[in-house]
């Protein structure tokens, strides 16, 4: 059932490759700025780390939160959104609300959690904020790209747009192990995310810049996408300085997949 799962994968890997040597966008048009925000001297950059699945990003977030202290102290600010203190996809209801659209519970509470955010970037005036959610890798429409482009411009000048893509039969093969720690293979298989659409979308949305890197081992600066992230996109923070969390990801053999498969 397994080696069902992974026929797909050959299609999937054209788009992995076609996406890595994808251009990026160099500018994007300037929009109003948040006028509750103090007059800075230098320009405010703001980090969107949107994933994509099985890429760390559970391990990075994790690190950025043990983190607060040390990154405060460089002038970068990685917000405690609660309840979900790491992840900060409680803000995109909000964050990709039209004008026009009609208010509910999800943007009203997104809305408050963001003017929070903001009157605490008020207060502290960091040079960089950093917001991180897989939840955000999604082909949005041009109003919703403009309604978050238009928000984060609120607070900070330049806006990079940071994604990790996974390698087809990689990202299989940890999807399949993800449902067997909860529940048994079905024949329907696995339904693979297809990243092209997403990253066409935020391309074209006219952020900063949108750098895309491969979630691989050997390619990764240190072999760690904790590593990588901050050289790549942080590279003022000594690495000796952060707080590694334990890996709560764990994998296992075929042998051990076939087993679980049974007992579910």
């Amino acid at each position: 059932m397994i080696c069902v799962m992974l026929q797909p994968t050959l299609y999937i890997f054209c788009v992995y490759c076609q996406v890595l040597s994808a251009p990026v966008p160099t500018q994007a048009p300037q929009t109003k700025r948040h006028r509750g925000s103090p007059q800075r001297s230098v320009t405010r950059k703001l980090i969107l780390h949107i994933g994509h699945a099985k890429t760390g990003t559970t391990t990075l977030q994790k690190t950025l939160v043990a983190s607060r202290s040390a990154l405060s102290a460089k002038g970068i600010l990685h917000p405690d959104t609660t309840p979900h203190k790491h992840n900060h996809r409680e803000l995109i209801p909000y964050l990709v609300a039209g004008a026009q659209d009609a208010p509910t519970p999800a943007s009203r509470a997104a809305s408050d959690l963001w003017h929070r955010l903001v009157a605490q970037i008020d207060r502290e005036n960091p040079h960089t904020i950093v917001l991180s959610s897989e939840q955000l890798f999604r082909a949005w429409t041009p109003e919703q790209s403009s309604a978050l482009i238009e928000k984060l411009r609120g607070v900070a000048d330049e806006i990079s747009v940071a994604a990790y893509i996974r390698e087809p039969a990689g990202l299989v093969l940890s999807l399949v192990q993800q449902r067997l720690k909860s529940k048994p293979l079905s024949d329907k298989g696995i339904q693979l995310p297809n990243p092209r659409s997403a990253l066409e979308a935020y391309q074209a949305a006219g952020f900063d810049t949108l750098q895309v890197k491969a979630f691989d081992r050997q390619a990764l600066a240190g072999g760690s996408v904790v590593q990588d992230f901050f050289e790549t996109f942080l590279p003022e923070v000594d690495l000796s300085d952060l707080t590694l969390p334990g890996d709560d990801n764990t994998s296992m053999s075929a042998e051990a997949m076939a087993v679980l498969q049974d007992i579910r």
